[in-house]
């Protein structure tokens, strides 16, 4: 009995020190790399060949995206996706103000390995400007 709390521990100190695993969707791929960090806990925002998503929620069409709708992306920002950004910003630093729990800034990115470099820096740039500046980029163990 002593032996399954001591595993049970474990594992719970082992998750509690990686922070929250992600899930997989079944149209993205992300690239591979062979250095990794562990993610910290953040803001999901998922790249997918046809929509960005914020957690789960359609935000854009990356159709919009790639070609420059002038109201979807004005001078490389994206701005549906600054929209909703901005919003949680407001709510996180609320609750800082009213819980004291810090409000780092953090976002974890889950993109599509074939999505142009010139997109991923529209996506991280207007995650930039809605103050999550604390970016992590997403990849699959090779």
């Amino acid at each position: 009995m002593d032996i399954f709390i001591i595993i049970l521990l474990f594992l719970l100190k082992t998750y509690s020190a990686h922070g929250r695993f992600l899930s997989q969707e079944k149209d993205l791929q992300l690239p591979y790399a062979k250095f990794q960090n562990h993610v910290n806990i953040g803001l999901e925002l998922v790249v997918t060949n046809e929509t960005i998503f914020v957690e789960k929620q359609p935000v854009a069409e990356m159709h919009d995206v790639v070609y420059n709708k002038p109201p979807i992306v004005v001078e490389g920002i994206v701005v549906p996706l600054y929209k909703v950004l901005y919003k949680y910003a407001l709510q996180a630093q609320k609750m800082e103000k009213k819980y004291g729990i810090k409000f780092n800034g953090s976002i974890v990115i889950k993109a599509n390995k074939n999505l142009d470099y010139k997109d991923l820096v529209k996506i991280m740039q207007t995650c930039g400007k809605a103050t999550f500046a604390n970016m992590h980029l997403a990849v699959a163990n090779q």
